[in-house]
Formats: C-alpha cells, sequence, structure tokens
C-alpha cells in the first residue's frame, strides 16, 4: 500500500470514525489503491470507484481545495467514508454488512474488503465503534399522531434541570454532581418517569419511535435535539434539550458545564435534528 493512500485512508477514518482498515479493504478491491484506476464498464471512477450520481450526492472535498472532484484521490476516499457512515456502518456488525452491500451488491466484493481490512489489521479484528446501547437501525421521522409532552411535565423536567446548573460536565459521567450531555437528557426526562437510553445517538434512534422529528422553527420547550460533533459527521454525538425557543436556548451539559445555551451554535453541522417526544406513560421508577 503506498504510504500516501495508507496517510488518506487514516486521515479519513479519522473523520468519520471508521477503521482505516475496512476504508484500506475498499481502496484495495475497487482499484489496488490506484493502480487500476480507470473508469469501469458501469462508469465507476476515481481511486474508490464511485459512480457519478453516487458521488453527487455523498462526494466531499478531502483535501481542502475547495472542490468536490470524482478524480480526486483524496476526496473519492473521504468521500468513501461519507457514504459508509451515512449507510451505517457504525451501527454494529450488521451495519458493516448493510453498508458494504450499498457500496457493491456483491457478496463476493464483501468478503474481499472484509478479507483485506482484516488483513490490514494484523489479521485482527477491525473494529468499528458503535454503540453500547444499539437500538436498531430505525428510519423515518417518527410518528407526528403521537401527543406531545404536557407542559407540566416539562416544566417537571425543567425544575429538575434548574437544579444541576452549574454542575461539572465530564465525558462519560452519570451524575450525580457530574454529567455528559446524554446523562443529563436521561436525567431530565427521568424525573417525568420517561426511561431514555444511555447515549445520544441511541436517543435519537429511540426518539424515532417515541416521538417525531419538527422544523427546527417550531421548536418548543423540551424538544430533543440532535447533532454531530466528536463521532464524525453523520453520527450524532451531542443532545440537547430546547429551553426557551423564542431565544434559541437550550438547557443541557457541555464543555463548560450545566448551564443555558444556544441550540443555533450548533445550525450549521450536518445533523441539526429537532424531535418532540410523545407524551409517554410514567415509567416504574424505584
Amino acid at each position: 500500500m503506498p504510504g500516501r493512500f495508507k496517510a488518506l485512508y487514516v486521515a479519513a477514518a479519522d473523520t468519520y470514525q471508521v477503521p482505516w482498515e475496512l476504508l484500506a479493504g475498499i481502496g484495495m478491491a475497487e482499484t489496488r489503491h490506484g493502480r487500476n484506476n480507470t473508469t469501469s464498464s458501469a462508469g465507476a471512477r476515481g481511486l474508490m470507484q464511485f459512480m457519478p450520481r453516487t458521488f453527487a450526492i455523498y462526494g466531499v472535498d478531502g483535501d481542502g481545495d475547495g472542490r468536490t472532484s470524482i478524480g480526486s484521490d483524496a476526496d473519492s476516499i473521504f468521500s468513501a467514508a461519507n457514504y459508509l457512515t451515512a449507510s451505517g456502518v457504525t451501527n454494529g456488525q450488521a451495519g458493516v454488512i448493510k453498508a458494504l452491500w450499498a457500496y457493491n451488491h456483491s457478496v463476493s466484493y464483501r468478503n474481499d474488503v472484509l478479507t483485506y481490512a482484516w488483513a490490514y489489521a494484523g489479521n485482527g479484528p477491525v473494529v468499528v465503534i458503535g454503540e453500547q446501547e444499539d437500538c436498531g437501525d430505525w428510519a423515518g421521522d417518527g410518528d407526528p399522531a403521537l401527543p406531545p409532552l404536557t407542559s407540566d411535565r416539562v416544566a417537571t423536567m425543567f425544575a429538575w434541570g434548574r437544579k444541576q446548573l452549574g454542575e461539572r460536565y465530564v465525558f462519560g459521567a452519570n451524575g450525580p454532581n457530574a454529567w455528559d450531555c446524554s446523562s443529563f437528557v436521561r436525567g431530565m426526562y427521568a424525573s417525568i418517569g420517561i426511561k431514555l437510553p444511555r447515549t445520544s445517538e441511541s436517543q435519537r434512534q429511540w426518539a424515532r419511535k417515541s416521538g417525531f422529528r419538527v422544523k427546527a422553527s417550531q421548536a418548543r420547550p423540551g424538544d430533543l435535539v440532535f447533532t454531530n460533533t466528536w463521532r464524525g459527521p453523520n453520527r450524532v454525538g451531542h443532545v440537547m434539550v430546547v429551553y426557551n425557543p423564542a431565544k434559541h436556548t437550550s438547557i443541557e451539559a457541555r464543555g463548560k458545564g450545566v448551564g443555558i445555551y444556544h441550540y443555533t451554535d450548533f445550525a450549521s453541522h450536518n445533523i441539526y435534528e429537532f424531535w418532540r417526544v410523545g407524551n409517554l406513560a410514567e415509567e416504574h421508577r424505584p
């Protein structure tokens, strides 16, 4: 493998939070790392062999030159990482199979990629970053017929949340004196008897079954806001709760601790979704 290609695989993997070995496996299967970089009989082009119509949707500027070119090696590799994550590659083993199938509808191709990736990993496992609590690959925008949380339940959530103002943000913390973003949101909803999964990505998957998506302009107090941060552009890495939509404020745990912030800080992010939780029955609380 030419060193410059490995550097690109590693850089793209770091950005999209996928194993570089998996990207290298695709590069090997498609063009032997650029050695057979010709347009295929089906019209696929570039190092990672994109069809132009697919590249038009998932192509990204990998080398930062301000252009997105199907013939650029950097753009091709970064676009492959973008496409894989958009296709669910980080959703556990089943997600890897699904994403590789989306990339090329061939079992033998999938097996070739995984064999190459296994070899690049030193004949060891290729670990794909996933969720501890994977709620499954749910799609859609939820059920808008669900009645939203009542105002008194939202008020109870906010009363609980305000008691935590000023407490520390610590990644992985679960309270009671330090929180990360998802544990804080989980605590807010637990105050009204609704149990959320632990992580931000799992909470978005849960919202697909227990609420419905709304436009940012329709935000109400108590809505969940999901955005991408440290986990790459196609994975949720942060969650917050709408506090005052008139002022675009959120109550959340982030770097400076639990506080009132502006959810519009994330408006330019790739993922910027608002979800309204249904008025679910109160669950048993010990």
